[in-house]
């Protein structure tokens, strides 16, 4: 029985020997990977060269190189991030591959591991590398605070103003500082400063202060931001050079005439362009909205339709003191609806852009709540029959889209400067809160006085 079991066994083996397949020989496509950075140390928001040392250890040539990197550390960013092709034979001389490290500010400071990966036609699996590379906290801070106009015209040269400030921010102090304005040689030129003139050296957590650069503006074809950064240089105890910088930037709008574009109603129902009222609407417009890209888009738009039909209602107001009465009981609202809008973005001041959108925000609610959505509501509550709630679901879920779409293409256009785009998109931004805020107020009062009428 045993002899027979032993015989069934040997048996089973060689079938299994006989199905089984025959291993793959082992690649002799083989590259090593020499990984080493420009310095073993950088600061917070600097810049470190990576080189990349490849050499064919195999015995085939490889093809179609492919070098990677693999699980970059957050806020870390590489110029070259993938390099495909090229071949590398055998014996031959290493092949060299640079690429340039940028960190961000907001990169904790802790030693990091620069992971490469490496693959080729005929390799069996990528081959990998890797260099430590430590960041420490930056030792000054750099700030570029807002220009004294963050708006010019495109056809206008104008001298401006701006102001930058470098803080130290560690125990150590910072030699041989030097602080250079780099701008747009297209559209601006750097005319003088900083005012006062900083230190030669920097003491442990000193300031500089702030130091005035004057920059005046050239004319530009095109309409759009233009950048000015500020590259503060310094050396450390060791002898290296380090440098940081901030930017801001500047819009260059289409020219703009604030005495051809006066507020011609407003002008004729209250007698005089230096009535109150006209000196808020105006002030509002030409020294807070127009200053941002976003404000003076919108007038663009706004100004196309405003202006076809003003000069005639402001000619039958001058010559109708009734009409003109009237009409001053319909702005008065208006007036103070944009007398808060002004306040609002004076309290956003510090960051035009976002106060130009949340004043205009404010300014489109309460104009389509009141103007549009109070009288609507009250006609609506006189009908005996009533919208079905679904169609007023609708009806409001398809404007808050509109103003979702407006916000979405605002972002886009301030981000890539397109400025068809943000005339259309700050447009419908506006049309989306009128029309939402107006739906929303109509069908609020309309529940209410028909809730009080009902026994």
């Amino acid at each position: 029985m045993q002899s027979r079991l032993l015989i069934l066994t040997t048996v089973a083996f060689l079938i299994m020997l006989q199905i089984s397949p025959t291993p793959l020989s082992a690649s002799s496509t083989l590259i090593a990977i020499n990984v080493t950075s420009q310095y073993a140390w950088i600061y917070q928001s600097e810049s470190v060269e990576i080189y990349i040392v490849l050499s064919n250890v195999g015995s085939d040539i490889a093809t179609n190189i492919r070098v990677n990197l693999v699980g970059l550390p957050a806020g870390f960013f590489a110029d070259v991030l993938q390099i495909s092709g090229g071949s590398l034979a055998p014996n031959s001389p290493p092949r060299k591959v640079t690429f340039v490290l940028r960190t961000s500010n907001s990169v904790s400071p802790n030693t990091y591991q620069i992971n490469v990966q490496v693959s080729a036609d005929k390799m069996d699996s990528p081959q990998s590398g890797y260099t430590s590379l430590q960041v420490l906290q930056s030792p000054i801070a750099v700030s570029v605070l807002a220009p004294s106009v963050s708006v010019v015209q495109i056809d206008k040269p104008q001298t401006f103003i701006v102001s930058v400030k470098v803080d130290s921010v560690v125990s150590t102090p910072q030699g041989n500082l030097s602080l250079t304005l780099v701008a747009d040689t297209s559209a601006f030129k750097v005319l003088g400063g900083p005012v006062p003139a900083p230190g030669q050296n920097l003491p442990p957590y000193a300031s500089t202060g702030i130091l005035n650069f004057t920059v005046g503006s050239q004319t530009v074809s095109k309409p759009g931001y233009r950048n000015i950064t500020l590259v503060v240089g310094f050396q450390t105890s060791e002898g290296r050079e380090h440098t940081f910088s901030a930017t801001t930037s500047v819009f260059f709008k289409n020219w703009y005439d604030p005495d051809k574009f006066g507020c011609l109603i407003a002008t004729a129902t209250y007698g005089s362009e230096l009535a109150p009222e006209v000196q808020l609407l105006r002030g509002f417009r030409d020294n807070s909205i127009m200053k941002t890209a976003a404000g003076s888009s919108f007038m663009v738009a706004f100004n196309a339709v405003y202006y076809s039909f003003s000069p005639s209602v402001a000619a039958h107001l001058s010559t109708h003191p009734i009409e003109r009465t009237i009409m001053k009981g319909i702005l008065y609202p208006l007036v103070a609806i944009l007398w808060l809008s002004s306040a609002t973005f004076g309290l956003l001041g510090s960051h035009p852009e976002g106060a130009a959108l949340v004043s205009g925000l404010v300014a489109s609610s309460l104009i389509g709540a009141f103007y549009i959505g109070l009288p609507l509501g009250l006609l609506r509550s006189m009908r005996r029959r009533t919208r079905h709630p679904r169609t007023q679901e609708f009806i409001q879920i398809s404007f808050a889209i509109l103003l979702l779409l407006g916000l979405a293409g605002l972002a886009i256009g301030e981000t890539f400067v397109l400025s068809g785009l943000l005339i259309l998109s700050t447009s419908t931004v506006v049309l989306g809160t009128l029309s939402f805020t107006a739906a929303i107020t109509s069908d609020r009062i309309a529940r209410i006085r028909r809730s009080e009428y009902r026994p």
